[in-house]
């Protein structure tokens, strides 16, 4: 992996590792350090002022969205595997068989 899906996918578990470390919201032992976003969210109805949790009724149209997505999702992902596989160069099987000897050489010991 690398180039952008690797930097995205490693900006993702950055990300995932601040907040779990600083968003009570994300995890219940961590303390809030965004006293004016989550005071939005309390106003907007996402965040229960008493547990600043999310509210089950937010939850639920979080599930439903991503229900609704779900298949829409999972059809672009397998469009994009296909286009790469699709693009990928094609190589000729004497190359590949020579490459898989070579290989093969670095693990076996030669035969007595």
């Amino acid at each position: 992996m690398g180039g952008l899906r690797g930097g995205l996918l490693l900006r993702g578990r950055g990300l995932y590792q601040y907040l779990r470390g600083n968003c009570s919201l994300v995890d219940p032992g961590a303390t809030c350090k965004c006293a004016r976003k989550t005071r939005a969210y309390v106003q907007g109805g996402f965040v229960d002022p008493q547990t600043m949790r999310f509210t089950s009724g937010y939850l639920r149209r979080v599930r439903d969205a991503v229900d609704a997505r779900a298949d829409q999702l999972a059809d672009a992902y397998a469009q994009t595997a296909e286009d790469v596989y699709r693009n990928h160069p094609f190589y000729e099987a004497p190359e590949q068989v020579a490459k898989l000897r070579q290989a093969l050489k670095t693990l076996m010991p030669p035969p007595a």
